[in-house]
């Protein structure tokens, strides 16, 4: 087994401060037992040593400085050097989590609690050094506005436009995006309380109120540094993997799709109002540009859709198609207006009244287009998520499994709003908890 640099270091750091402790490495050598030679000891400090011993050293190490604490005899400085070996191997040298305390049978319950765990651990075994400079003693939670409604009246929106965007009933659709918005504020405000309840004095860590706005919530540097749980719907996308796991209480079904009539007749021969995978990649094509926001989860959703198609030529054609995200609805509006008869946008379903606001700044360009329904058909987990620091406080002690529990309890209540924004709740999570 070869040791990263970190290890080697904290490992030789370890042996001096025994050394100081009165036990030199053959003293040592003699107390940890179980076959390990005085060259095991050299050759872990050079950055090799075979794997069962290394475990067999590092946990007996910890014993040993454990046993020297007790004595009676163990002076101020020697305890603190103590301290420091116990420090050293907890966090540079014990396995990643091997010192999290872990409901096992969750893993094989909640399959996407798996897929968090091994996340976690090989981030830390990739990124030693990053993992190892602190614990999370402050957990952020992020609540957001979810989704966008305009106000009534619609301020700045040409009524005009809205029945051709969304349909005749577009004030009975209305009152259902408020109810959801409403809804989701209340599933937020109670999923904050549960886990201000879920941590305790023993955690010795603090739950905070996160202020940022969502970009820098996802920003690659703060996931990494950052213990942040994000109580608003959480997709659970493959690009996501690496760094965040989720609290799963349902999937996501559907995307909208912006395009006009004329391009919707020219492709599929009918305007319909919901489109399934199969027909979206016929719009996979030279004559058309696929716009989506940042750092909404379109795009991400898109490819895993087309992968499960294993066409490398349909995949290359939408590398062709597919145009950087813009920055938020605004910026946009004014690109697909550039072009709208051959530009198609992607986004979150429930925001299609602020989408909307912003295309009436537009709205001789929009007159001719339509939202539409995508059926994405990805099997795609939703629900509150987390970035991996805050893993360890998430599965301690069986903590996960409350907090599921708990989630879907509260987002049942909204769960027939959410529906209309394309997530389904998954009835087989109640089931579990039922048993």
């Amino acid at each position: 087994m070869k040791l990263h640099w970190g290890q080697t270091w904290a490992f030789a750091q370890v042996l001096n401060l025994f050394n100081s402790l009165g036990k030199d490495q053959k003293t040592l050598v003699e107390e940890i037992g179980g076959g390990v030679l005085n060259a095991d000891l050299s050759r872990a400090k050079a950055g090799y040593v075979p794997p069962k011993k290394w475990a067999h050293i590092v946990e007996r190490c910890y014993e040993i400085a454990e046993k020297e604490m007790l004595q009676s005899a163990s002076t101020a400085t020697s305890k603190r050097a103590v301290e420091q070996i116990r420090t050293l191997i907890d966090t540079r040298l014990r396995s990643p989590l091997s010192n999290v305390t872990m409901d096992k049978a969750s893993l094989a319950e909640f399959p996407e609690l798996e897929i968090a765990s091994l996340a976690r651990y090989f981030n830390q075994l990739l990124n030693p050094d990053i993992w190892n400079v602190t614990s999370a003693t402050s957990i952020f939670t992020a609540h957001l506005t979810y989704p966008r409604v305009p106000d009534e009246p619609i301020d700045g929106m040409n009524r005009k436009l809205l029945p051709s965007l969304i349909g005749e009933n577009w004030q009975e659709q209305y009152q259902e995006t408020k109810r959801l918005a409403k809804g989701m504020k209340s599933f937020q405000d109670d999923m904050e309380r549960v886990i201000f309840k879920e941590n305790t004095a023993a955690d010795k860590c603090q739950i905070l109120p996160a202020a940022s706005e969502i970009r820098g919530l996802l920003s690659p540097a703060r996931i990494k540094t950052t213990a942040l749980i994000y109580l608003v719907p959480f997709f659970y996308t493959a690009d996501r993997r690496a760094d965040y796991g989720v609290i799963r209480y349902g999937k996501h079904r559907s995307l909208g799709m912006l395009a006009s009539r004329a391009t919707l007749n020219r492709i599929l021969g009918s305007q319909p109002e919901v489109i399934k995978r199969e027909q979206f990649i016929r719009f996979i094509n030279p004559t058309v540009k696929i716009h989506h926001v940042a750092p909404y989860s379109a795009e991400h959703i898109i490819c895993q859709m087309l992968l499960e198609f294993h066409d490398e030529e349909l995949l290359a054609k939408f590398n062709e198609a597919n145009i950087p995200p813009e920055s938020d609805f605004s910026q946009a509006a004014k690109s697909l207006a550039e072009k709208p008869d051959t530009r198609i946008f992607l986004f979150d379903l429930p925001e299609k009244f602020e989408l909307a606001r912003e295309l009436s700044n537009y709205a001789s360009a929009f007159a001719d287009h339509a939202i539409v329904r995508l059926d994405h058909g990805v099997d795609l987990d939703v629900g509150v998520g987390y970035s991996l620091r805050a893993f360890d406080w998430i599965v301690k002690d069986g903590r996960f499994k409350n907090l599921h529990r708990q989630a879907f309890d509260l987002v049942r209540k909204i769960g027939g709003d959410l529906k209309l924004g394309g997530i389904e709740i998954d009835e087989t999570t109640g089931k579990k908890h039922q048993k």
